[in-house]
This record gives structure tokens, sequence and C-alpha cells, in this order.
């Protein structure tokens, strides 16, 4: 069914907001649960411990340090009582409380009456994480908190000095909390996440710069030259939800322009509780498994001018378009890498367990009967995703240089372990070889990478990767899910036409195992695997085409959290969309790395 889509709902606060909105919604309770945390001269102090902190790095490194890389997980987008929508919502975390349950400290949720309050707690802690409240009326929410000569100043200096005090620089490296924000335009949000302690006085609202392109010139001029060492990088977040905005890239874009937009987004967000944002089936694509956590269930075959259909929308369509870019001026403005987050707005990063979900919009979604309601602004909701990066050590330079390189990978909230290289002379055997990673990095390049110049050897016919993969263990009271298959996405351009072309392919495991799962009970069954690896040689590559290469790693079927949440409702209470095709009742949870690009 095609859906209306009304006034923004960054719209519609401003309306309410010019309006009362706030004192008219009767916020007399305190939205900060650490509102007795001083804020005085709280730059300072973030600074002083900062500055102590970058000391120490260049004297030693973390103990973990491993130059052949360590898989983190973390959440890179997470909103607190300090985020005007969040605080409508009755959130009462703060970005204190947030980092807290990153490290695995129990969370209070509100309910749709505040009584009684609910709990939620991580099975399994983050290794980083950022806050990135709205940046648009900062110091204004949590209502009366921040009542001084500047509120938003003080609301951001008590950003950073949450970060601060969560960041661990001891070299234990347990955690990593990265300062960021969320720029919050109409149709191109975009995540601010900066390498250190050295960030602008303010933070960037769409009220002060109402594109990307201004958001960029603004970072230019406020941190990356300001000679402080403040160094950034954006993530556009949620492009399924963009109208199509996201990655369209006008005609006439000059190299410039295109090099600038690929150097402050190196990665983009794929997953998170607002939908999936990989592909969408009719949109440029026949893919069946396209159809996985769609926040708009519009039939895109029906209704292919509709606005949830456009291209623009979704990152595989974003990586054609970027090599077409890139063939017509040399430049490829979306060169990007994979990453997924939760979008939590409850103060909770990577609450990602599917089977203990309890929402993310505060009391909007707190029951299983309001997060099965098809027909409002939160429905088709799911529980986020993670991202995940190969770094050195778990430190705030490590972790930034990995998303710059691109060495990232997305979850739909599982953590399953994938690794992804391409090269040009990788032996058949690889996957057998006890060196297998330092082999993989001294003959080629890992995801998010481009492949080497083509050789002289006769293996450099086409070039070869390696997909290498380890199902989630999960814990003692949720176990994980077996492995049921590794793809290869490709996509290329043909040089005489223009067009951009892709293609599927299965290179390790069995899509057609067999396994299964009883949606009664949740119960999965069948086979599948603990670990998969396999060395893949692209059977139809074409030196002259431009290409990208990426890895969707899928996990045997589970029930959805719509199933999920159908199920803790007895039978004669269950809503119609329990049992009338609304909702997507199993799915394969997934793992979507970073590409491999090719350039003739």
């Amino acid at each position: 069914m095609q859906r209306e889509f009304p006034l923004s709902w960054l719209e519609e606060l401003k309306v309410l907001t010019a309006r009362g909105a706030a004192a008219a919604l009767g916020f007399s309770i305190p939205f900060c649960v650490s509102c007795n945390r001083a804020l005085a001269a709280p730059t300072a102090k973030a600074v002083s411990r900062g500055s102590q902190a970058a000391a120490r790095r260049q004297d030693s490194q973390c103990a973990s340090f491993n130059a052949e890389r360590n898989l983190y997980f973390g959440d890179l987008h997470v909103h607190t009582s300090y985020s005007f929508d969040a605080s409508f919502w009755g959130t009462r975390t703060d970005p204190f409380g947030a980092y807290d349950f990153a490290q695995g400290a129990p969370a209070t949720l509100g309910s749709p009456t505040g009584d009684p309050p609910r709990t939620a707690q991580l099975a399994r802690r983050l290794d980083f994480a950022a806050v990135t409240d709205h940046s648009e009326f900062f110091g204004q929410y949590p209502p009366g908190m921040f009542t001084g000569e500047n509120p938003a100043r003080d609301a951001w200096a008590h950003e950073q000095m949450a970060a601060q005090a969560a960041n661990d620089t001891s070299s234990d490296c347990t955690f990593t909390a990265l300062i960021g924000y969320e720029w919050t335009g109409r149709w191109w949000h975009r995540n601010v996440i900066f390498r250190s302690e050295q960030v602008p006085e303010l933070a960037i609202s769409s009220f002060d710069q109402t594109t990307p392109q201004g958001l960029w010139a603004a970072l230019q001029s406020a941190c990356l030259g300001a000679g402080t060492g403040c160094d950034a990088i954006t993530i556009p977040h949620n492009p399924n939800f963009s109208g199509g905005q996201m990655f369209n890239i006008p005609d006439g874009i000059t190299p410039a322009e295109a090099s600038t937009r690929a150097a402050m987004e190196p990665v983009a967000e794929i997953h998170q509780t607002k939908g999936n944002s990989e592909c969408k089936l009719g949109v440029e694509t026949d893919d069946p498994l396209c159809v996985f956590y769609q926040k708009f269930p519009i039939d895109c075959l029906t209704y292919p001018s509709a606005d949830a259909c456009s291209p623009g929308n979704f990152v595989r369509n974003g990586l054609r378009r970027g090599i077409q870019v890139e063939e017509q001026i040399g430049v490829n403005p979306l060169k990007l890498g994979i990453i997924a987050d939760t979008d939590t707005h409850n103060g909770t990063p990577g609450d990602t367990d599917q089977s203990a979900y309890q929402g993310h919009k505060g009391r909007m979604d707190s029951s299983p009967q309001l997060r099965l309601i098809t027909t409002s602004d939160e429905a088709y909701d799911n529980a986020g995703g993670l991202v995940a990066v190969w770094a050195t050590e778990n430190s705030r330079d490590a972790i930034f240089d990995a998303l710059r390189r691109r060495e990232t990978y997305g979850t739909s909230g599982t953590r399953p372990k994938l690794r992804f290289f391409g090269g040009w002379a990788y032996p058949d055997d690889l996957c057998d070889h006890p060196d297998l990673i330092s082999t993989a990095y001294q003959n080629g390049v890992p995801m998010g990478g481009d492949l080497p110049a083509v050789g002289g050897s006769a293996d450099a016919a086409s070039p070869k990767f390696l997909i290498a993969a380890l199902m989630d263990p999960g814990t003692d009271r949720q176990p994980g899910t077996p492995l049921q298959a590794a793809e290869i996405i490709k996509g290329w351009i043909d040089p005489a036409s223009g067009r951009s072309f892709e293609r599927v392919y299965e290179v390790a495991g069995n899509p057609v195992s067999g396994a299964t799962v009883d949606t009664s009970t949740c119960q999965p069954t069948g086979p599948g695997y603990n670990s998969l690896c396999a060395v893949w040689q692209d059977p139809d590559f074409d030196r002259t085409q431009r290409a990208f290469y990426y890895v969707r790693l899928l996990e045997n079927p589970t029930c959805s959290v719509y199933q999920l949440d159908c199920n803790k409702i007895p039978i004669d209470q269950r809503p119609a969309s329990c049992n009338d095709g609304s909702f997507h009742m199993v799915i394969h949870n997934r793992a979507w790395s970073s590409p491999i690009w090719y350039q003739p």
C-alpha cells in the first residue's frame, strides 16, 4: 500500500517548539539522570583530560595492539534526553548514562504511563560508542537544565564531558567514547564524528547550515582547517528515509566537489532501527534478499515513482551511481564503506538483542502492541544494527582511522566475524594457510580498499577475493545462529553506454540448506555453518570496466522482531498485523562488508 508522507518530523518539531510545546506537554520532571553533575568550566576539564590522554598515547599503545587488526563492535548513532525528540518521548537517560549503558550498566526506559518503568541492559558490552544528540535545539533539552548565557554551548560541553569521562585512556583500552552529534537536515541527516577531544566551540546545526555542502564547508573552517588538530567525518544515516536525496548526485558535479564529499563521508549507514537501506526489490534490482526490514512496505514494482522507491535511498544504488560519476569525471563522490547503528532514542547504544527488544523511541514504541501498529511513524521499526571495525587497537585514533579507510562492516544486530580481501594472486587453498590474514594483507587489500594495479602474472586474468567468517557465538542465554551463506554483490559500469549493472554470486555455504524456524516457538532447526571460508575469482571480469564488490553474509533463518512481539501477546489478543502479512515474520540476520573497488 502506498503511504502519504506528511511534513517531516523536524519541521513539525519546529512548529511545536514555536508554540511552547514543551510547556504544553507538561514537562515538569527532570530530563537528566545526571543533572547534579557540575557544569563548572566543562570545556577546560574536557580539554585537560583529553590532552593528558593524547600525551600518554604518544608514549604507549594499548596492550592489545595488533598490526593485523582486532575486531571491535560499536554504535555511532545514539540519542539521549539531550535530543528534542527523545525528550518528547520520555527518555531520561543522559549522555553519561548512555556511555555507562554501552559498558554494561542498566538503563531505565520510558513507558506509556510512566509506571512501572522498564529496564534494559546489554548482555554483551560494546567496545566503542558515540552519543550523537541532535544539534538542533541543543541546550533547550532537557527543558530547564541549561539556562546560562549560552545553553547550546553548555549542552555541547556536557556532551564532551560525558565522552571524556567514558573514554578509557589506560593501556587496558576497554572502551572508546568518540565525541559526535547529529546534524539533522530535512532529508540529509548526518552524524558528525570527531577524532579526538579537539572539536569546534559549537556544534553546527541545520539552522546554521542547511545543506550537506554547507556542513562540510563549516567543518572545514571550524575543525579541519582551524589549526587545532581537529579532525572529523560525516556519516549519512538512514538513507531509506531521504526521499531519494541521499545518493542523488546531480549532473554537473565537479571533481573538486566529488573529492570533498568522498573525503568527508568515507562510510554510510546501511541498517538501523528505521529500516534497511541496502537495496529494495524493484528499485534497479530483482534481488529477492533486498526484502529485509523495510521501513516503507511499498511495492516498488507497482509504485515505482513513490519517494520510497527512489534509487537515491539505497546504498547499493549509491555505489553504482558513484562509479558512474567516476567514469565521467574521474572522481567517485560515493566511495562508501559500510556501517550499521541503532539510532536509539532511549540512550541505549548497542541494544540490538532482538529477543529482548523493547523499542528505541521511549514511550512511543514501549510495548509489543505499539510496535505492531502499521500506521504510526514507529511502524516497521526493528532492533537496529551494529558497526564493526577492524582496528589495530581500541583507541580513538585507531577506530577513527578504521572508519576513514573503510575497514568496516555493518550487521543487523548480531556479531558475526567477517573478513574480506581482494588481490590478484591469492592461492586457491588460502583458507588452509596458518598465516591466512598476513598473506591476505601482504598480497591484496582489505574491505574498503582499491584493488592494486593488475600484475603481469597469468593469475591476473581476474581478481581473487578471500571471504572468511565465523558465526556469532551469542551468549549463554541466547546462543548465536549458524551461518547459512556468503554472497558477493558486484556492481560494474559498461564504459560504452555508461550504464551500471549488478550481479549476486553465491560463494560459500548453502542458501537452500533447508534450515528453518518454528514461528510459534522461534526455535531454529536445520543445518548451518560455524564458519565459512572461500577464495572466489570473478568469472565475468572485464578489465575495462569499473567495478565494486562487497560481501553479504547471511545467518540461518530466525524469527523477526515482529514475530517475537506477536508471541509475547496471548493468541486471542494479537492484532491483525500478526496474521495478515503486514510484517515479514522470518528473516535472515546478516552482515554487509565495505566494498573493494576496481578501476581500469
